[in-house]
């Protein structure tokens, strides 16, 4: 069994596999390591990963990226980060994010977790292909700033897809996870401070942590959610779009195709000006046929990022003040993250630390790994070393109620205080007799406030008992309610008058809400997802049978002219070429580009009946031929045995032998007298010599030979000595004795 990680990263997404051998990157279709997270609708199917990517500047409206950044959040009209996606946002009937896509001619809405369950499933269908029967138990890196609304839609997403058991985990605890367990041979019992730097896509993620071997602790976090790779593009597209502006006066923002060309050519300068101090930014057709051409170095981009680069500093500045403790405490400081390749970026994280930055994870592959690895810790049937991971707690977690003495009063106790080692457990008391609810809250550095869930309790007492509540906060960055139970106090008294008092727990029925989607609704969306997966596995055979009609065609007209046009009658050759003809008019028309898979399997099967017949004949031919040499080749064996002095066929008599041979002589004359007879007819024509004829024949041969060649040899008799010869015998032994 294998476990699987996935890091669902904002511009490309990596899945990893943990099995009993080690950690593996699964590669996609074109197999590369790295899948982008985008899935589009045309009109026929979905698409997604590189086939999506590749169509995105002809079908912008429907191809749909950053879905991880709008996943879970309620719709606002003025979100910053609706200005990176080139498709339209809408608001969903439950008021969160939703797009407006055509598929197949029809246009429809979806929820964010819908376009991610989309993704799931084309990307698990990428896995099973790998040879993996069954994926149980996944695990998901998320960002650790994602709220527990994102995190559930997150969930059920993976539900939707199809997933068994899905489990999320922090992107930076994944890395720390990673590092703890590859990185164990250099780990002692003495714990490590190590920093890790990600800084992705679209966001940066700072931890500190202490590992030691076998344990990891993730002390500190601290995350800039809207600083990535993107912002540095953002800002060298401004540039150049000023540019453009100032010597053809083109606003590149109102031109959607030519922006997207912008994009992705900014997007390449920045990686080149890793390795290059100056290279050229190209863009083809920025309007009125214009092409536009400018070199940028390196200084320009990096004064370009400098607002970006103080963020950064802001962002370690915190999480060292968090942590409480010095930069010269630390032991390393590793980079994660495709964005800490950018120079600058590099030399302002080492500058802050005051310490080179090492790579010792590969930073593109580290949270999937990670996520592997969680996974398998899942999983019983994967050996896996033990490794105790503490994560810490990003925000406070409070219980609200309402009080019973003032009237709309609100009551708040904090359960989970920031920075609490997680997972961790506690224990909410309050005093009821009646029915209540409990608002579980989730309290930001902001002063913002999100209710996680509720939790109904239900209780009907004569007089105020004292009711607990379980709660746990794991991992998964989610807060689940264990049990709910009130303590009774029994009063027994024994027959010598001795009193006791016993202490009972008892359990009290409670529901929790934690907002999302009901079942009714996810098997829906499950059903519907189901249904366009049909539809896309639909396409994808009958594109597979229209190509193979195409090569069918050409491969009949080819073979016609070359291996088969000797076993073809004329009459045979000008159907098939017609039939050719008329198939290839057909397939070229309107009606055969966009036909039914049946109907492809038709002209196809139709075509082909023509080539089973050639191929049966050279079949035919082919195996004669062979069996000719088989025959031969057991004619020369017999004869050779006939004429063997060995000793072990002495007891063979010359008559015998005479029956073998002239056994062979007589199918010697047989096979040359039909072949001389087959070679007169067609190919097409009825044999009259088949394989199966002389196939008989040089069965019949061996038998014969192996009779008679095989006989056992006799056993030589002794002879018995007569009485007086017996005497005489003993008498000569005796006089040798006396002599």
């Amino acid at each position: 069994m294998t476990s699987i990680g996935i890091d669902l990263g904002n511009q490309n997404t990596v899945v990893s596999a943990a099995k009993n051998k080690g950690i593996d990157t699964i590669t996609n279709e074109l197999s590369n390591r790295l899948t982008p997270t985008i899935i589009a609708f045309d009109k026929k199917k979905r698409l997604s990963g590189d086939d999506a990517k590749l169509q995105e500047a002809r079908n912008q409206k429907n191809t749909i990226s950053h879905f991880k950044r709008l996943l879970g959040k309620k719709y606002a009209g003025n979100d910053p980060e609706y200005s990176f996606c080139d498709y339209e946002i809408v608001e969903g009937e439950d008021g969160l994010v939703a797009v407006r896509v055509t598929y197949k001619d029809t246009e429809m809405v979806l929820e964010m977790k819908q376009v991610l369950a989309a993704f799931l499933s084309r990307l698990q269908k990428t896995v099973l292909s790998q040879g993996i029967l069954e994926m149980v138990k996944p695990v998901l890196a998320v960002p650790g700033y994602y709220t527990a609304s994102q995190r559930r839609a997150t969930l059920e997403a993976a539900q939707i897809a199809g997933y068994t058991d899905p489990a999320l985990i922090n992107e930076p605890e994944a890395v720390v996870l990673c590092y703890g367990l590859i990185r164990a041979d250099i780990l002692t019992e003495e714990p490590k401070s190590i920093c890790f730097v990600d800084i992705g896509h679209s966001a940066t993620q700072l931890c500190i942590a202490k590992i030691a071997k076998g344990a990891s602790e993730v002390v500190a976090v601290s995350t800039e959610k809207d600083l990535g790779g993107r912002d540095l593009d953002r800002a060298l597209v401004e540039h150049i779009a000023g540019e453009i502006k100032k010597k053809h006066g083109i606003d590149v923002f109102k031109n959607k195709k030519a922006l997207h060309r912008l994009k992705a050519s900014c997007e390449k300068t920045k990686k080149m000006l890793t390795t290059n101090t100056a290279i050229g930014v190209a863009v083809e057709n920025i309007g009125d046929d214009i092409d536009f051409t400018q070199i940028v170095k390196r200084e320009t981009f990096e004064e370009l990022a400098s607002p970006h680069l103080a963020k950064i500093r802001a962002a370690m500045a915190a999480l060292v003040h968090g942590a409480g403790i010095n930069v010269d405490e630390l032991d390393a400081v590793e980079l994660v993250g495709g964005t800490t390749r950018v120079p600058c970026v590099k030399e302002t994280v080492e500058a802050f630390f005051k310490m080179p930055a090492r790579n010792s994870l590969n930073s593109e592959e580290a949270v999937s790994r990670g996520c592997a690895i969680a996974s398998a810790l899942r999983n019983p049937t994967i050996r896996v070393r033990d490794h105790k991971l503490t994560g810490t707690l990003a925000n406070t977690i409070c219980f609200e109620w309402k009080k019973t003495d003032e009237e709309g009063a609100i009551g708040s106790t904090v359960v989970f205080q920031k920075k609490t080692p997680t997972p961790a457990t506690r224990l909410f008391t309050i005093k009821r007799k009646a029915p209540f609810v409990v608002s579980i809250v989730e309290a930001a550095e902001d002063g913002g406030k999100e209710t996680l869930g509720t939790v109904s309790v239900e209780i009907n007492e004569e007089e105020q008992k004292t009711v607990k509540i379980k709660a746990r906060h794991s991992l998964d960055g989610l807060t689940e309610i264990l049990e709910v139970y009130t303590l009774d106090t029994t009063h027994t008294e024994d027959e010598a008058g001795e009193k006791t008092e016993k202490t009972l727990q008892r359990n009290l029925p409670f529901t929790v809400e934690t907002g999302g989607c009901s079942q009714a609704v996810l098997m829906a969306y499950r059903e519907q997802e189901l249904e366009m997966f049909g539809c896309d596995k639909l396409v994808e055979l009958t594109e597979l049978e229209k190509n193979a009609l195409e090569t069918s065609i050409y491969g009949l007209r080819g073979d016609l002219t070359g291996k088969h046009a000797a076993y073809a009658t004329e009459k045979e050759a000008k159907e098939l070429g017609a039939l050719l003809d008329k198939t290839e008019e057909w397939f070229f028309a309107d009606e055969g580009q966009d036909a039914l898979k049946s109907k492809y399997c038709e002209k196809r099967t139709e075509m082909e009946k023509y080539s089973g017949v050639f191929e049966k004949r050279i079949e035919t031919i082919e195996k004669r031929e062979m069996a000719v040499r088989d025959l031969m080749a057991a004619i020369a064996a017999s004869e050779e045995k006939t004429n063997t002095i060995d000793e072990k066929y002495q007891h063979i008599t010359p008559e015998e032998r005479k029956t073998v041979a002239e056994k062979c002589c007589e199918n010697a004359l047989w096979i040359q007298e039909a072949t001389k007879k087959q070679s007169t007819l067609s190919p097409w024509d009825t044999p009259v010599l088949t394989a199966e004829m002389i196939n008989k024949e040089k069965s019949a041969l061996l038998e014969l030979c192996r009779a008679v060649m095989g006989k056992p040899k006799p056993e030589e008799e002794i002879p018995e000595l007569i009485e007086d010869e017996k005497e005489t015998a003993d008498k000569d032994e005796e006089t040798v004795e006396n002599e």
